[in-house]
């Protein structure tokens, strides 16, 4: 059986970007930190995106803000082929979301769920 099978693809209604970091030694000491598109430079994922779950611990830039969990939820085969991990993050609407947890499904119903969040340091 495909890894794809019994996904119904027309809830996958949001295009997103997933970027890995890439960190160069400038030769000085530092190091440049970059985020490199995962799959070629214009390779976009189909996703589902559960709303904003707001964060209990409210933090002081620019005013008072919250962050929020967001829950991407992907195909299996895009999760694999990718190789998908913590220190990944996700692009949607132009803005990066962290990747802060991939809940082990072992594949269970061909859906990876990706919590991931955004308003703590932007991505």
């Amino acid at each position: 059986m495909s890894i794809r099978a019994n996904v119904d693809a027309r809830e996958f209604d949001q295009k997103i970007i997933f970027e890995r970091r890439v960190s160069t030694p400038t030769g000085t000491g530092g190091e440049t930190v970059t985020w490199q598109r995962l799959g070629g430079d214009t390779a976009t994922y189909w996703a589902r995106v559960d709303g904003a779950k707001a964060s209990a611990e409210p933090y002081i830039a620019d005013g008072i803000r919250s962050p929020a969990d967001y829950t991407f939820w992907i195909r299996a085969d895009v999760y694999k082929r990718l190789g998908l991990v913590l220190t990944d993050r996700i692009r949607w609407n132009g803005q990066p979301y962290d990747i802060k947890d991939m809940p082990d499904q072992q594949l269970r119903g061909r859906k990876i769920a990706l919590v991931a969040q955004r308003g703590l340091n932007d991505g």
